[in-house]
């Protein structure tokens, strides 16, 4: 197992470093962005861009493909927000991936989970993102 995430990054960040991660010809791959993303008001289309050209990469290369979005993150009721989030659904429908619209449900903004931020999952929240996708990430393991 690689981590191959940098705090800070967008998916066009993720993108250009990708190539140097699939030289290790992974099985599968989380691709989960959209946090920056989001935060920094980067437009849609271009979000919804840079997750396709990820995962085809990955896909080309082999490996099988799990999106994560940042539903948690989201007032949906803003439409840039709902845009956003129906932007990861198309991505992962268009291309046959499986798709995880949270992956961090009850996270965000509960300090028993979160650094003083109120957004970073502390190690109880990384514990609690490790329990929500390991059911979905399972069937793609074996």
């Amino acid at each position: 197992m690689i981590n191959g995430g940098v705090s800070g990054d967008t998916a066009y960040d993720g993108l250009r470093r990708l190539e140097n991660l699939l030289r290790h010809n992974p099985d599968l791959v989380i691709v989960e962005f959209g946090a920056n993303d989001l935060y920094m008001g980067l437009p849609v289309e271009e979000v919804r861009d840079n997750l396709t050209r990820i995962i085809d990469k990955c896909l080309s290369s082999g490996a099988r493909v799990l999106l994560a979005g940042v539903l948690s993150l989201l007032n949906l009721d803003d439409d840039y927000m709902r845009r956003f989030h129906k932007a990861f659904e198309d991505v992962a429908r268009s291309k046959g991936v499986v798709f995880l619209p949270d992956f961090m449900p009850g996270i965000p903004g509960n300090f028993e989970y979160t650094l003083p931020d109120g957004i970073h999952p502390n190690e109880a929240g990384v514990d609690k993102i490790a329990e929500h996708v390991l059911p979905v990430l399972r069937p793609l393991i074996y």
